[in-house]
């Protein structure tokens, strides 16, 4: 199958829709199928080694998307500049000055590379075509994320190809977006994906809301569960004791590492149990940094200093070290979960999750048997579970176990990539 696979990156952040496009490009490349990659915004960033992607140019480079959405100089015709500024290694050497991707920071730029043609970045929109039409025709195209929608309209009226549309978890970002943007972005998306003709989640509980979010209908989504390698986290076992709670994930609000401190302090000072946290976890812009600064002072408050430690970003050989010194695994987010990465890592090396009671994690826990659920926002939810997993053990590790197997089972590569290739097969008929 020819497939032309759209994906984007997210700045110097390892993230989940990073980690599963890669998965799926290079196995759909391993399966033998010739996948054309356009990467978008910066270049894909997972946190282990992974065989390079066949990408020499940045379309949408954030340096590029800023200019022209700053300047109405640079969006009449691409200059010399903004060609040195597509190359990859050129992107990463700007990242390491940082980047705000905070929603309130990208409400103008998000709605306006949404509009397509009628946005700011509109020759970028036109690179993207000039590039695809270079390798056409196509079987299908993929499009990581319905950020990227306001390509659809143009791949099926100028290359006649069927748009697969990955949901990746939009929804939350749109929704952080002050107003007008975050109005106008949500009408922009529908408009774009009137184009689109199959969805893919990667979960059932996910699909009805992005249904909902969309304004298309449940049977335009088909539920794919995403992956993990698992063989990455074979023979880590965790900490029995001192009971160690664990954290991995964007150190922010919508994540919710608050609501976890805050069940922790329960379970160390109502409950008495000797308890330690960790959390590890990028900062990324300056209002995460201003919400570490309040979890830092209510750490000092709580007096539990010497049991809270801050590892920050980490690499897959200090991932493996941390999952080892982890009893149990938590990331509380306050926004259902599109796909659920980190707790399927967590599961993969065999630690048992609670999890909030929505999205991914309800299904997560439904295919896997690999920890508990408790009331989305209840802190003192959370805390019950996090006791009922300090003074149960045993039953603690029987669900690590159960969720490393159920991870193997559910969420190979293998099946990931076939049931993916089901619905670009369909999208052809």
């Amino acid at each position: 199958m020819r497939i032309a696979f759209i994906t984007a990156g997210a700045g110097k952040s390892y993230c989940g829709s990073c980690l599963h496009d890669i998965l799926l490009i290079q196995s759909l490349i391993d399966s033998g199928h010739d996948v054309k990659v356009i990467d978008m915004y910066t270049p894909l960033s997972v946190d282990f080694d992974a065989p390079p992607l066949p990408v020499n140019k940045i379309h949408y480079s954030g340096i590029n998307t800023y200019l022209r959405q700053k300047f109405a100089l640079f969006r009449k015709k691409p200059f010399a500049l903004n060609r040195l500024f597509e190359l990859p290694s050129v992107v990463n050497f700007a990242l390491g000055f940082g980047m705000d991707v905070s929603p309130v920071q990208l409400g103008e730029m998000t709605l306006s590379v949404l509009k397509g043609k009628g946005g700011n970045q509109a020759l970028d929109l036109a690179g993207v075509m000039e590039e695809l039409k270079k390798s056409a025709p196509y079987d299908v195209c993929v499009l990581s994320n319905s950020m990227l929608s306001a390509l659809a309209p143009e791949i099926k009226r100028e290359l006649k190809a069927p748009v697969v549309c990955q949901l990746m978890g939009e929804e939350a970002f749109i929704s952080l977006l002050g107003e007008p943007y975050r109005t106008g972005s949500i009408e922009a998306l529908r408009k774009n994906v009137l184009a689109v003709d199959a969805f893919v989640s990667h979960s059932a509980e996910y699909s009805k809301i992005m249904a909902v979010f969309l304004g298309r209908s449940p049977e335009s989504i088909s539920a794919v569960n995403p992956s993990v390698n698992a063989s990455l986290y074979e023979g880590i076992k965790r900490r029995k004791t001192p009971f160690t709670v664990g954290f991995l994930s964007k150190l922010n609000r919508a994540k919710g590492f608050d609501e976890l401190l805050s069940a922790f302090i329960i379970l160390v000072k109502e409950h008495k149990a000797d308890a330690y946290l960790l959390a590890g976890g990028e900062i990324l812009d300056g209002e995460s940094k201003t919400y570490f600064e309040e979890v830092k002072k209510k750490v000092a408050s709580a007096g539990i200093e010497n049991r809270f430690k801050y590892l920050g970003r980490l690499k897959f050989a200090a991932k493996k070290e941390f999952f080892k010194a982890s009893s149990v695994f938590s990331v509380p987010s306050l926004f259902p979960e599109s796909k659920g990465i980190a707790a399927l890592e967590a599961l993969a090396a065999g630690i048992p999750v609670g999890l909030p009671d929505h999205g991914a994690y309800r299904d997560i826990i439904k295919n896997t048997g690999g920890g508990l659920l408790y009331k989305p926002g209840s802190v003192s939810g959370l805390a019950a579970l996090l006791k009922k997993f300090y003074d149960e053990p045993a039953l603690a590790g029987k669900f690590g176990e159960a969720g490393r197997e159920g991870v193997k089972s559910q969420y190979s590569v293998k099946m990931m990539t076939e049931m993916n290739i089901e619905v670009y097969r369909k999208v052809q008929i």
